[in-house]
């Protein structure tokens, strides 16, 4: 509750609507709408922040406990990181993934039975010449023809030639999704001493200013 009796609320207008307007058709709801979003900016203070992996057994109450001592602080840990939809912003355990990644891609073309162990893409590696210079920078993403065809370079006035397949690796769905869940896991923890200083900010940041449908500082109206 620590979370939603902060958020400012809002008059909401009741349909249908007869004029003249009278109090009875409009409703007091707490206004979801009304985000906070933390600059991408200050992810780059490292006294400000602890990077911190998710586990499996993680939730984000779980984690305010661990460093804020309280589960109540769930909300600063998902705002500080900018996460809005709990279902699609947060890891997935790794338990239910590979049936989840198989569900995703059942509709997929593939010889393989599961359409998780099916090839999403191909990824080069990182090759180096005999001088230690890079000739085919790692990670990137590469057609199957690639795969199969060799690769060339110069070193030392003579050509170099390596089969796709030494210099390129396929990636499987599930080992696609597996990365991107993995980048899900690494998150930035306010530091405890700067958290009543950010609750701050946030209470600051959820204030009305003044317009057609202001009422207060905390309330106003909609369908004006």
């Amino acid at each position: 509750m620590a979370f939603f009796n902060r958020l400012p609320d809002v008059e909401y207008d009741l349909k249908p609507l007869v004029f003249p307007f009278s109090e009875q058709q409009y409703t007091l709801a707490k206004n979801f709408f009304r985000r906070y979003k933390l600059s991408e900016g200050s992810f780059n203070y490292t006294t400000l922040f602890t990077e911190y992996v998710m586990t499996d057994n993680d939730r984000p109450d779980t984690i305010s406990n661990k460093f804020y001592k309280t589960p109540e602080y769930d909300w600063v840990v998902l705002i500080t990181n900018n996460i809005i939809n709990t279902y699609f912003d947060l890891p997935v355990k790794e338990s239910y993934l590979y049936d989840m990644v198989n569900e995703a891609y059942k509709n997929t073309p593939g010889s393989q039975q599961y359409p998780a162990d099916r090839i999403h893409h191909y990824e080069t590696y990182e090759i180096k010449n005999s001088s230690g210079k890079v000739v085919l920078q790692k990670n990137i993403k590469v057609e199957k023809s690639f795969y199969d065809s060799p690769f060339k370079y110069y070193d030392n006035g003579s050509i170099v030639t390596l089969p796709g397949n030494q210099v390129s690796t396929p990636v499987t769905n599930y080992e696609y999704e597996k990365n991107l869940n993995d980048e899900k896991r690494k998150i930035y923890v306010l530091k405890p001493e700067f958290v009543q200083e950010f609750i701050s900010q946030y209470e600051t940041g959820m204030v009305y200013s003044r317009s057609n449908s202001y009422i207060d500082r905390k309330t106003k109206r909609s369908g004006i």
